[in-house]
């Protein structure tokens, strides 16, 4: 079993996600996208439409099992490319 911080963001089944799941899903996606460039977990919540920053951490807890600082002090993944 994968744990829920590498399980990825997706619905089970085609067309099973509500619009507002989707919408969601998207908001996380962009408010992880900008906290894994450094961007503040303020700044990132704000920025992808929540409400705050604890909105935004309590997402992360309940759909990833990480809280915002977590994610920024992850190694990047492009980071530990070879070239």
């Amino acid at each position: 079993m994968r744990s829920r911080a590498s399980t990825p963001l997706a619905p089970s089944r085609a067309g099973s996600a509500s619009p507002a799941g989707l919408c969601g899903e998207h908001r996380l996606r962009r408010a992880l996208e900008s906290l894994e460039n450094g961007q503040a977990p303020a700044d990132a919540a704000h920025e992808c439409g929540f409400y705050d920053q604890p909105h935004l951490t309590r997402s992360l807890r309940r759909h990833l099992g990480v809280t915002p600082g977590m994610v920024r002090k992850r190694p990047s993944t492009s980071a530990n490319r070879a070239p």
